[in-house]
């Protein structure tokens, strides 16, 4: 063989490993990622590992519109969108309560017609 051909293939096998070697730590930058995530999302309690509750992507939703409404009294919609959250909920008082502060902005909206 000639000594360029050998030279080319040898160039060839590092380009290769080298794209492995890439490849690898990039999946080993994502697991430890994922891990830490993990770990992150847990507390010690006496000794015992427990799982952090966070709050549903409905609960999170209620907490954010009862958060903007405190700023943003006079938000048609924002009243409205926390009224169909309580009543996913079941809370009938409180979606009443949402639905008479929707009411008092816009008493003639389509929604509060029969």
């Amino acid at each position: 063989m000639p000594v360029h051909h050998k030279k080319k293939k040898s160039h060839l096998k590092r380009g290769f490993l080298y794209l492995c070697s890439c490849c690898a730590a990039v999946i080993i930058l994502l697991i430890a990622g994922f891990n830490l995530e993990s770990y992150l999302n847990q507390e010690q309690i006496l000794g015992t590992t427990a799982e952090v509750n966070t709050p549903s992507e409905n609960e999170q939703e209620k907490i954010f519109w009862e958060n903007f409404l405190k700023e943003n009294p006079k938000y048609f919609d924002g009243w409205l969108e926390l009224a169909r959250i309580y009543d996913e909920e079941g809370n009938s008082q409180a979606k009443e309560n949402a639905l008479k502060s929707a009411r008092e902005i816009n008493p003639n909206s389509s929604v509060f017609l029969p």
